[in-house]
């Protein structure tokens, strides 16, 4: 027996091991709302769900892309499982964190009884040790077939087959399938590097009518074909295709669609990038979306470049004239390439404005979604890559900041939010990546730039769990008078500014004490952009301001030739940047370290 297929026998059971010791990302290619996955024949109808536990211990709806940790803690099964239309499954403890729900249920949306059975691919790489992938499955009224191997493309898979024995009535959900997936400890970083970026657990599912067949197996064999490995690589492969097509994202035409809402629903999904314009609109115009949930169900591109103009066009935030209150589900969705201008909406100087995806949340959750190629900039006002501005208790739950460029004059910006008020808010499991740049707009000095939150007022709560910050931060600009200055640079890598302040050993320093800031394997991220140099010019040369040697950074940095013999004083001084959390006065030093938070240092 290979290698190969010692690693499949043991796919048929739950081996109660130690936790994986690396991570990887998941990438499951199923959307409920979608007929992908789904083959019917004869006269019925199915839908395919997934889903997971909620924090309740209740059903929601599958989350696409997200983070795989690894499982830590006790390996056992729950006191209590998962109610499944009425019926209890077993699950693993809670205690037991980072094992990925993957409930998988179909549901007759037809008129005629039929016979269903879902095949599901699992992605093995050939491991050893052989025993790396194990499965939570359920074996009532269902027959399966062991795992065996299929190549499609150049991607191993284990597939199996579970038939359901009776027919599914019209209306009727039927036992999942699949439970629960996760890997042994005994993985190495050679072996999960095999996955590449992702890892695919792919469910299809199939259904005929029962009408003229004596049971599941013949009536599904006779519609479909066996379930051998040619037929399932084929599945399999059109699975991925249909996958594909999904994940190419709406184009924006610069017009808003609000034809999608009604005042009756609470739940919506957008489709389009149209509808997502739309979805500002209605806010805009005074609903906030209280108790309501706003789904993605597609990737969507913002871009648009109208015939004759050279500026793409800005998309207007979500809630800039009043708040959005309710919850936006990303589903695991991509926004690509947000552009704003501040001043396309008016805000200059002295005509304040919140700029980002949203202009202003109150007590709202956005969640499942990932932002990329964002370009946001305002002089009049704060920016986030989620949101300006936030009060009341916000919630902020796998998110991705990537590829993106934040920028304000001398107001709040971060990667989630610019601008938060004495308000609790919640960061979990947010990444915001190192090709993204929060700057200060020509020579700002007091920019309020954080990687999670440019400005906190006192009174805030702020917990932070499973956050990973490696964006860079071109906060030069917030110090520009006199070398002196960089001594209340009011950035940082977690929060930029806290006003409060408190007294150790004879120097000022924020005092977190009044902010309620908790933080839970968080992880900031230097690059070698922290070594600043300073250079002090002749009197007189740019208006007397302290300048950044290096060049290429957003909005503003020396020429690469620039004449270094007008710095006369200070000239090429180091002068790291090196803080989490910033102050907000002059002599006021940042914070370094903070209980919970691990910083790497990546510089040269």
């Amino acid at each position: 027996m290979s290698k190969f297929q010692k690693a499949i026998a043991l796919l048929l059971v739950v081996a109660l091991t130690a936790a994986l010791s690396v991570s990887l990302t998941m990438a499951y290619l199923q959307h409920e709302d979608s007929d992908v996955n789904v083959m019917t024949l004869g006269n019925v109808k199915i839908k395919q769900i997934e889903q997971e536990r909620d924090e309740k211990g209740g059903l929601q709806d599958f989350t696409q892309e997200k983070p795989a940790y690894p499982a830590v803690g006790p390996i056992e099964w729950a006191e209590k499982g998962v109610d499944v239309n009425g019926t209890e499954y077993k699950v693993f403890t809670d205690e037991l964190k980072n094992v990925v729900d993957k409930i998988i249920t179909v549901e007759n949306t037809g008129k005629s009884d039929a016979y269903v059975r879902t095949i599901i691919a699992i992605e093995a790489p050939d491991f050893d040790p052989n025993d790396l992938i194990h499965v939570n499955i359920n074996p009532d009224g269902l027959t399966f077939t062991a795992w065996t191997p299929v190549e499609v493309g150049d991607v191993d898979y284990v597939y199996a087959v579970f038939t359901y024995n009776a027919a599914l009535k019209p209306d009727e959900i039927s036992a999942p399938s699949l439970l629960q997936v996760f890997l042994d400890s005994k993985a190495t970083n050679e072996d999960v590097a095999k996955f590449g970026d992702t890892w695919d657990i792919i469910a299809i599912s199939q259904a005929v009518q029962t009408k003229g067949f004596a049971d599941a197996k013949t009536a599904l064999d006779t519609a479909f074909g066996a379930v051998d490995a040619t037929n399932a690589a084929q599945w399999v492969r059109e699975a991925q295709e249909e996958a594909q097509k999904e994940k190419e994202p709406d184009t924006w035409d610069g017009t808003a669609d609000t034809s999608w809402y009604n005042d009756t629903d609470t739940e919506f999904l957008i489709m389009t990038a149209e509808q997502l314009a739309g979805f500002s609109e209605l806010v805009d115009g005074g609903n906030n979306f209280a108790g309501k949930t706003v789904k993605l169900g597609k990737n969507i591109d913002l871009y648009y470049l109208a015939d004759g103009t050279s500026e793409p066009k800005s998309f207007d935030p979500i809630g800039d004239k009043s708040a959005f209150a309710g919850t936006l589900d990303g589903q695991g969705y991509t926004i690509s390439n947000l552009y704003q201008s501040g001043w396309a909406f008016g805000y200059e100087w002295g005509k304040y404005g919140s700029i980002g995806l949203f202009g202003e949340l109150e007590s709202a959750t956005v969640k499942n979604l990932t932002l990329s190629g964002a370009e946001s900039f305002v002089e009049g006002g704060d920016v986030g890559g989620i949101t300006g501005s936030a009060t009341g208790t916000c919630v902020f739950e796998n998110i991705t900041i990537e590829d993106s460029v934040f920028a304000t004059y001398n107001n709040g910006n971060g990667g989630i939010i610019g601008w938060s008020g004495a308000g609790n808010y919640t960061f979990k499991n947010v990444t915001i990546a190192e090709n993204t740049v929060l700057a200060g707009l020509w020579g700002s000095f007091d920019s309020s730039i954080g990687g999670i939150v440019g400005q906190g007022e006192p009174g805030a709560t702020y917990n932070f769990e499973n956050v990973d910050i490696a964006c860079r931060l071109d906060v030069y600009n917030d110090c520009t008078a006199s070398y002196d200055y960089y001594n209340y640079r009011m950035c940082g890598m977690i929060i930029g500014r806290l006003e409060e302040t408190t007294t150790i050993d004879g120097s000022n320093y924020p005092d977190t004490s009044k902010y309620n800031i908790t933080c839970n394997n968080v992880t900031v991220t230097y690059g070698d952009w922290m070594n600043y140099h300073y250079c002090e010019p002749t009197p007189g040369y740019n208006n007397g301001r302290g300048m950044r040697v290096e060049p290429g950074y957003s909005y503003g940095g020396l020429p690469e030739d620039f004449d270094h013999s007008q710095c006369t004083t200070n000239h090429n001084t180091l002068i790291p940047f090196d803080q989490i959390f910033g102050g907000a006065q002059y002599g006021v030093k940042g914070l370094k370290t903070y209980d919970g938070v691990n910083v790497v240092y990546n510089n040269k």
